[in-house]
């Protein structure tokens, strides 16, 4: 790899940093926990010791998603889902250079139009 490409996987590297955003799903298994977590946030079900961001944690984890579980809707399941669903969908619209793993932005795509 020479150094221009090293440059610029640093770019997006830094750029995921900046923005607060420690995982993302990258393979169709991840995708589906996501959709999966998402159903049961809309039915208003969900294991007593989890919260949602405990459960998201590892597959889209987002400090701007996990904000507005603070502030806005914790102990509501349905308002959290419409969160993470609307989080997805900013991702989406996203520049595929702004990933740094072409794989998230493929599956976040994948989740959109699921939505």
């Amino acid at each position: 790899m020479n150094r221009k490409a090293v440059a610029r996987e640093l770019v997006k590297v830094a750029k995921l940093l900046s923005a607060g955003t420690w995982s993302m799903p990258n393979n169709k298994a991840d995708s589906q926990k996501l959709l999966k977590l998402i159903k049961q946030m809309e039915k208003g079900e969900w294991p007593d010791d989890k919260t949602p961001g405990s459960a998201l944690y590892n597959v889209l984890g987002d400090d701007q998603l996990f904000d507005s579980f603070d502030r806005e809707a914790q102990p509501y399941l349905r308002a959290c889902a419409d969160m993470v669903k609307r989080r997805i969908k900013q991702f989406a619209q996203q520049d595929v250079d702004e990933y740094s793993d072409p794989k998230d932005k493929e599956q976040l795509d994948w989740l959109a139009e699921q939505l």
